[in-house]
């Protein structure tokens, strides 16, 4: 994924960012964490650096991406879904939620391409030790854990009044503040496979942006908004897909051409 747009709030039919009264009542916490080393852009990638203390294991798992912007639009730069640069964001261009480009048409990041599958590992590694780095690393995470549940479960009233209905076609026996994260999950699932069930059409409700009805961006819109409902922190991202079938049998310094036709949208989920 290279990730050119992450939204925070849904209105009408258009995301947009936060706004920047919000960054601005938050400059303080959001310096403070930039300050001390913590990225919410990086989170994973900090806390394999933090619990992989095997610098050889590391290297191996790095690999080096350049990305050039040909003719994409410029005011967000297209960075890998996964980061491990410490030049990423700095404190005078303080934003949680995306890189402002800055003119430069290139790129070069490092990502760790299969760390996904070491999640439930590096976790428990977080959980259970007493090293002072990963101790401050806990406290920034706490932080920033309280900026995103407190911004990324809102529904605008107009979204509320149109959704809610449906929502409570699937739960509507159960107090939704009263559920487990496990039950808002379940529910959560149940209601995006309703709308878009993987065989077959699916249910005709009249989901927000019917302007790109069945493609990725309506279902991430509604997946993320749906996730709130539940009590889930999300958020709406967008930018362009390189598949697996397209870096198989990639030469080492080769490169893809990305257009339209690898656009794309979907649901970052805290």
């Amino acid at each position: 994924y290279l990730r050119g747009f992450t939204a925070a709030g849904f209105s009408q039919d258009t995301w947009k960012p936060l706004d920047t009264e919000i960054l601005a009542e938050n400059e303080e916490l959001l310096y403070w964490l930039n300050t001390n080393g913590y990225n919410p852009q990086m989170q994973f990638e900090q806390a394999i650096s933090l619990t992989e203390k095997n610098e050889e294991t590391k290297e191996k798992s790095l690999k080096k991406v350049t990305i050039q912007n040909l003719n994409a639009c410029s005011e967000y730069m297209y960075v890998p879904y996964s980061l491990s640069s410490e030049e990423c964001l700095t404190a005078e261009n303080i934003s949680p939620d995306g890189l402002a480009a800055d003119g430069n048409r290139m790129y070069t990041y490092s990502v760790i391409p299969e760390g996904i599958g070491e999640i439930g590992k590096i976790l428990k590694k977080l959980k259970n030790s007493d090293d002072k780095e990963v101790e401050e690393y806990r406290q920034a995470e706490n932080a920033y854990r309280q900026f995103v549940y407190k911004y990324y479960l809102d529904i605008s009233e107009e979204t509320m009044t149109q959704m809610t209905p449906y929502w409570e076609m699937i739960s509507s026996s159960e107090n939704k503040d009263k559920m487990t994260t496990a039950q808002a999950q379940n529910y959560a699932r149940a209601f995006l496979e309703e709308c878009f069930p993987e065989h077959g059409e699916g249910s005709e409700l009249e989901l927000p942006l019917e302007t790109v009805e069945d493609s990725s961006y309506q279902y991430a819109t509604v997946a993320v908004l749906t996730l709130r409902y539940y009590g889930i922190p999300a958020r709406y991202a967008e930018g362009y897909i390189i598949t697996e079938e397209m870096a198989d049998g990639m030469d080492k310094n080769g490169s893809l051409q990305l257009d339209e036709s690898c656009s794309g949208a979907w649901a970052e989920v805290y």
